[in-house]
C-alpha cells in the first residue's frame, strides 16, 4: 500500500489487519506526507509486529512514483528476507475491504490455477478487468513476466501487468460478489493524460480506442463525457519516447495487445449481428471451401444420416456445428439422454443447454451462466445419485488446459464420476482424439478403459462421418486436414 496526505489509510489497514485469511507481512510507503501520517503508521506498527513501513521524502505529488513505491516494496520483501508468499495484493489507502475479502479471492485463485490476477469491485462500479486496488497477484506468475518479478516503471503498468498474463497464457477475473468500499476518489482527471497516453504506450489499436472512447462518452465513465474526450485527445498527440517513464513498452508486449484487441472487436461485431461462429467460419477462405463441400454432401448427394451400432443418426447440423463434431456427438448423446428422461442426469461441461432445454444438473469450472455449478469434476460431490452422467468434448481440457499441466487428472476425474453414479447408472463420454496426446496415450496404454468403446471417423470434407476400429482411429490428428476432430471415441461405463 502507497499513501500520501490521506489519514483514511488507517481504516484501509484496519480492514487488512481483521481479514479471515490474515496477510503474512503488509508494507505501507508513506510517500512524504505532510500531515500525521507518520505518527499514525508508527502507532499501528506498535501493535502489528508484520506491519512494514518505508518512508519516503516529501517530493510533491507524482503518480508516476506510485509504482517505483510497489517495486521498492517488493525489492524490500526480498532483502529482508521475508516469507516468500503464493499471492501478493495491491492495496490503495482509500478502500477498505470487508474481512472475508482475502479469503473468498485466495480461494477461488487455488481452485483455478490458471487465473493470473483477480479482484473483486465495488459497490458503484462494475468493471470487465481486475481492478488496481484489491488486485491480487499470483507471485508464480508474476515472476516469470518480461520485469522478472517487478512492475513496469512506465505509464499504463496497471494494464500492462493484464496484458502480460494473457500473453503469458494466463486469464484474470473480477469475482463481482465480492465488494470492497471505495472512500475516496478513484481515478482522478489528472491522470486522464497518461490514460490517453498510455493507450499508445502500449500499442492500442485505433478501432480499440475509438470504441473506447464512444462507450465513456455515451456512458459519462471515467469522471464524465468530457473526460473520454481528454482521453481520445492525449492518445492522439501522444509523442513516443524511447526511455524514462512515458516510453514504449516492448514490441512484443505491444504485438499481443493488438492482436488481442482485434480479437475483442471482431467478437464484439460477430455479437452485435448475432452471427454464429459456424458463419464466421463460413465467411472465411478456408471455411467457404468446406462449406461448399457441406452443401453438396446434405442438399446433392443427400448424405443426412450417420449409422452407428446398427441404428441411423441424423447429423445435427445448426449454424454452430455443420463444421464440426458436434453434429454427430449431439444426436448420439441425447438418444441416451431420452432414454433417462425424469432420472437424475448429470453433465460435466456445458454444451446440451446451447441446443436443449430439458432437466438435469451441469458442472463447469469456468463457464459462467444461470444454473451452472461452478467446481472442478474431480472435487465435485453431490448426495444425489445419478443415473446418467454425459461428458461430450470436455475431459480433454481437465489437466491439460490447466496450468500446471497435471497428466493424471482425467483418470481421477473419471474414478470421482463413477461414485457419483446410481446403481445400474450410466456414464457416456465423447472424446475427440488427436487434441491431448498425453490423453490419447493413457488411452492406447489402457489406464482408461471403458466398458464399451466406439470410435467415428470423419470420412469427408463435407461433415460424413462412419464408424471405425480402434486401429484406424488411433493416431489420428486434430485440426489439421479438416477443422476440429477428425475421430471420436465415445466411451461407456456401466
Amino acid at each position: 500500500m502507497t499513501c500520501r496526505n490521506s489519514e483514511t489509510m488507517k481504516y484501509s489497514l484496519a480492514s487488512i489487519k481483521e481479514q479471515t485469511f490474515a496477510p503474512e507481512y503488509v508494507l505501507v510507503i508513506d510517500d512524504g506526507s505532510t500531515d500525521k501520517i507518520k505518527i499514525i503508521l508508527h502507532e499501528m506498527k506498535k501493535e502489528w509486529e508484520s506491519l512494514y513501513i518505508i518512508t519516503n521524502p516529501d517530493l510533491g505529488y507524482d503518480n508516476g512514483r506510485m509504482v517505483k513505491n510497489w517495486n521498492a516494496a517488493i525489492k524490500m520483501s526480498r532483502v529482508s528476507g521475508l516469507t516468500k508468499t503464493d499471492y501478493h495484493m495491491i492495496a490503495m489507502d482509500n478502500t477498505i475491504y470487508p474481512k472475508y475479502y482475502a479469503q473468498k479471492i485466495i480461494s477461488y485463485m487455488d481452485a483455478n490455477p490458471r487465473f493470473a490476477i483477480v479482484s473483486g469491485s465495488y459497490t458503484e462500479y462494475t468493471s470487465m478487468l481486475p481492478l488496481w486496488t484489491g488486485r491480487f497477484i499470483r507471485n508464480s506468475f508474476f515472476e516469470v513476466t518480461c520485469w522478472s518479478g517487478y512492475y513496469p516503471e512506465q505509464m499504463g503498468y496497471e494494464s500492462a501487468v493484464l496484458y502480460e498474463a494473457s500473453r503469458c497464457g494466463y486469464s484474470q477475473r473480477v469475482l463481482d460478489d465480492i465488494k470492497f468500499e471505495n472512500i475516496g476518489p478513484l481515478g482522478e482527471t489528472e491522470k486522464l493524460h497518461e490514460f490517453g497516453a498510455s493507450m499508445r504506450t502500449l500499442g492500442f489499436h485505433p478501432l480499440f480506442v475509438f470504441a473506447k472512447f464512444l462507450k465513456y462518452f455515451k456512458t459519462g465513465r471515467i469522471g464524465c463525457r468530457r473526460g473520454s474526450v481528454y482521453m481520445l485527445y492525449y492518445y492522439l498527440n501522444y509523442q513516443p519516447k524511447f526511455d524514462g517513464y512515458e516510453r514504449m513498452y516492448n514490441q512484443n508486449l505491444r504485438r499481443h495487445i493488438r492482436s488481442h484487441q482485434i480479437r475483442s472487436l471482431k467478437d464484439v461485431f460477430y455479437r452485435r449481428l448475432r452471427i454464429s461462429p459456424g458463419i464466421r467460419y463460413a465467411l472465411q477462405f478456408n471455411g467457404f471451401h468446406w462449406l461448399l463441400h457441406f452443401v453438396y454432401s446434405r442438399k446433392v448427394a443427400k448424405h443426412n444420416t450417420l449409422l452407428f451400432q446398427g441404428k441411423t443418426y441424423r447429423y445435427f447440423d445448426t449454424d454452430r456445428t455443420w463444421y464440426n463434431e458436434r453434429a454427430v456427438e449431439i444426436p448420439i448423446v441425447m438418444e441416451m439422454v431420452r432414454k433417462y428422461e425424469g432420472t437424475n442426469i448429470l453433465e460435466i461441461g456445458n454444451v446440451l443447454s446451447n441446443y436443449f432445454n430439458f432437466d438435469h444438473d451441469i458442472v463447469d469450472k469456468y463457464e459462467i451462466s444461470k444454473g451452472v455449478i461452478n467446481e472442478d469434476v474431480v472435487d465435485f460431490e453431490s448426495e444425489k445419485r445419478y443415473d446418467l452422467i454425459i461428458s461430450i468434448s470436455t475431459l480433454e481440457h481437465v489437466g491439460w488446459d490447466e496450468k500446471p499441466r497435471d497428466d493424471m487428472k482425467i483418470p481421477r476425474a473419471i474414478e470421482n464420476l463413477k461414485t457419483l453414479t446410481s446403481p445400474g447408472g450410466s456414464i457416456i463420454i465423447t472424446i475427440p482424439l488427436g487434441y491431448n496426446s498425453n490423453l490419447d496415450k493413457l488411452l492406447k496404454d489402457g489406464i482408461i478403459q471403458f466398458s464399451k468403446q466406439y470410435h467415428l471417423i470423419r470420412a469427408s470434407k463435407g461433415n460424413e462421418w462412419k464408424e471405425t476400429s480402434w486401429k484406424e482411429v488411433q493416431n489420428s490428428e486434430y485440426d489439421t486436414s479438416m477443422r476440429n476432430a477428425n475421430a471420436l471415441l465415445i466411451g461407456i461405463i456401466t
